[in-house]
């Protein structure tokens, strides 16, 4: 049967204007629909303007405050910004890692009582999920949960900050022809020029299972029969596009395929049908040894500036409306995460191990 899929192509000329309004075409029309992980969701309740400023006073006598996000360097860097701009008492550093890195790490120094991280932000949900219902996680308290919509708050306490379109990226200077899906992957030509994402997180686990039930019987079969190479982030796929290392990467991140695109790279954004998304979940962790901090940058992300730091640049949704060029999170659905346990991923790793690592 012929592949009637249709894909968006965004070239870098006209990314800055066209963006924003094709994602939100295809997120409404027929792109990002599909089914999410059933979350107990919660109304969050600020304290009064008095105890907030308590609080604010307290976070600028602790200083400083660490977060360990998955999002790109580009999206912190602008948060980071933003933040200073609010907050000048309070100094922001943060460390990016891979989601599944990121939560064994906080785990971690749980575990230890380790002084690290006083927030968290990661794809991972069913993380958030579980300590969540355990309370180890510190519910917002600030302004800006008055008007932060209730279905996009885990158990009260975890806010979904933003959803991220999973897109593919291609060298222009290596790529000639059309690509419109993850089905070009499988064509000849592409043999030994394509990157593939490590299986990073829970996400990517569902992800590649999701490609595979809408593309054909088999696919991951004769994607291994091209000789994929194996990343270990999507930003590093992103850089490879750049550097022509490779001519064609399967799971880029939006906000990583913009930033290489804005950057001058010879690369064109491709949006497959369907296309997934990834969602970021937030919290400020009970274990934090600087809490009121914490519950300042928690406020800060479910803010408008907060969410114009991270999504105003057109690549990925806010939950909040009205946000100046983010996309609507409301028409936009992550995968369901819950069959993908720890025993089910081991199985599924054995096969992509099999597959690509040959």
């Amino acid at each position: 049967m012929k592949n009637s899929r249709s894909a968006t192509l965004i070239p870098l000329k006209r990314i800055k204007f066209s963006l924003p309004r094709n994602l939100m075409v295809l997120a409404l029309a027929c792109g990002l629909a599909f089914p999410g992980l059933t979350q107990a969701q919660g109304a969050a309740k600020p304290v009064s303007p008095e105890a907030w400023k308590a609080i604010v006073a307290a976070a600028n006598k602790e200083g400083k405050l660490l977060l360990y996000s998955a999002a790109t360097q580009a999206i912190q860097t602008r948060i980071k910004t933003a933040f200073t701009k609010a907050y000048p008492g309070i100094s922001l550093e943060w460390i990016r890692y891979g989601s599944g890195e990121l939560i064994t790490k906080l785990d971690q120094e749980r575990q230890m009582g380790a002084d690290g991280a006083d927030v968290g932000v990661s794809t991972e949900t069913a993380w958030f999920d579980r300590v969540g219902k355990e309370g180890l996680l510190k519910a917002p308290v600030g302004p800006a949960t008055s008007a932060w919509p209730a279905s996009f708050l885990l158990h009260g306490v975890s806010p979904v900050l933003a959803m991220e379109p999973i897109v593919m990226m291609v060298n222009t200077n290596i790529v000639k022809t059309p690509v419109t899906g993850q089905k070009d992957l499988l064509r000849p030509e592409f043999k030994g020029k394509i990157g593939i994402e490590e299986l990073a997180s829970t996400f990517v686990y569902a992800w590649y299972d999701g490609v595979e039930k809408t593309e054909e019987t088999g696919y991951l079969n004769k994607l291994g029969a091209n000789s994929p190479r194996i990343y270990a982030s999507t930003v590093a796929l992103a850089q490879s596009i750049a550097s022509g290392e490779i001519g064609i990467a399967n799971f880029v991140n939006m906000g990583a395929a913009v930033s290489t695109v804005k950057a001058g790279a010879p690369a064109k954004i491709v949006m497959p049908t369907p296309t997934f998304a990834n969602q970021y979940n937030g919290g400020a962790v009970s274990w934090s040894k600087r809490p009121n901090a914490a519950l300042v940058l928690i406020d800060f992300l479910m803010s408008k500036e907060g969410q114009e730091a991270w999504s105003g640049d057109g690549a990925s949704a806010s939950p909040l409306p009205g946000v100046p060029n983010a996309l609507d999170a409301r028409n936009v659905r992550p995968l369901n995460l819950a069959p993908y346990t720890p025993e089910a991923n081991k199985v599924f790793k054995a096969r992509f191990d099999d597959l690509f690592r040959r």
